[in-house]
């Protein structure tokens, strides 16, 4: 094991979502997700999640567009999968029923915090 495998944290160690610590979760996730530098797939902007969209310029897709579109998805289901694997082991069993279905962690992230995070 190299000093770097040492020093990453564990989704072992935070203490999984229950009802009533999302507050301490979601700040240890959130501060585990940027260490992995997958955040930016977890929090969407304006609810949207941060999956690539094909949108060509012309009504047909080009070659090119379509292969930059795969590299984009490619990218993006890699860096999905590692922040699922983070976010899903948190997770208490009672609560996992309310993201089963979903593979997309924006949309995972949304649901937990629209759910639990305490009203201000």
């Amino acid at each position: 094991m190299s000093i770097e495998d040492s020093d990453k944290p564990v989704s072992s160690q935070i203490e999984r979502l229950n009802e009533k610590n999302y507050r301490s979760w979601s700040t240890q996730i959130r501060a585990l997700l940027r260490h992995q530098k997958v955040l930016d797939v977890v929090e969407p902007v304006n609810g949207i999640s941060p999956k690539p969209i094909l949108t060509p310029t012309e009504a047909q897709p080009t070659k090119d567009e379509i292969e930059a579109h795969k590299k984009l998805i490619d990218a993006w289901e890699s860096k999905a999968a590692r922040a699922c694997a983070t976010l899903l082991p948190t997770i208490s069993g009672r609560l996992m029923t309310y993201v089963e279905d979903e593979d997309d962690p924006a949309r995972i992230w949304t649901i937990l915090r629209d759910r639990f995070r305490p009203c201000a």
